[in-house]
């Protein structure tokens, strides 16, 4: 979960509700970046192409932030 709410009480929410992880927006962008191949790490096969990482429908551009799904933008 990516969110601007940072306190404690917000975390546990997200993360009771189902969240995996939780990073406050705030957090520096290699932060996030480094959390993602960790988990991609942990059991996804991961194919690099020019920092765009591809697992399965879900495609990560690292440089230019963004993320999309089934070709559809992430929010």
């Amino acid at each position: 979960m990516l969110t601007a709410k940072a306190s404690e009480i917000d975390r546990v929410l997200g993360l009771e509700l189902g969240a995996d992880d939780y990073v406050p927006s705030r957090s520096a962008r290699a932060e996030l970046v480094l959390r993602v191949k960790a988990l991609l790490r942990r059991g996804a096969t991961v194919e690099k192409q020019e920092d765009v990482l591809h697992v399965g429908e879900l495609v990560i551009d690292i440089p230019g932030t963004r993320s999309s799904r089934r070709g559809s933008p992430s929010i």
